[in-house]
């Protein structure tokens, strides 16, 4: 055999095995970040210093479960619900303003009185 054929041959190989490596490298990269990927999907039981995660659908069951309530705290259901707590607040506050004018109305008119009484003493 020529030794030049035996050069390129080797050359030809080495570029085939290098290039097969890098593929292999790429796709173990991927497999394992698929694996990742489904373990978190699926969750994993607990081992040996890591406890165990749920897996995604039992994640958003609970999602679930805590919208449902927060919806159920913004929908009026007769006193019991954040949204019914917000509005009497909401009235309350209306209610003390009201009064607050109307003790600093009643002030007022009394300064006004005692003003007046004042001038008159004079």
């Amino acid at each position: 055999m020529n030794p030049a054929w035996i050069t390129a041959l080797l050359a030809l190989v080495t570029a085939v095995a290098t290039v097969l490596t890098i593929m292999v490298r790429i796709v173990w990269k991927l497999g394992v970040r698929v694996v990742h990927f489904l373990d978190d999907y699926a969750g994993t039981p607990e081992r040996l210093g890591e406890p165990a995660r749920p897996g995604f659908m039992v994640r958003l069951g609970k999602l679930e479960g805590m919208v449902t309530m927060l919806l159920a705290e913004t929908r009026p259901n007769g006193g019991t619900s954040l949204r019914d707590v917000v509005h009497k607040t909401a009235d309350d506050v209306a209610e003390v303003r009201h009064q607050v004018e109307n003790i600093n109305g009643q002030i007022t008119d009394l300064g006004q009185r005692v003003t007046h009484v004042e001038h008159h003493l004079d």
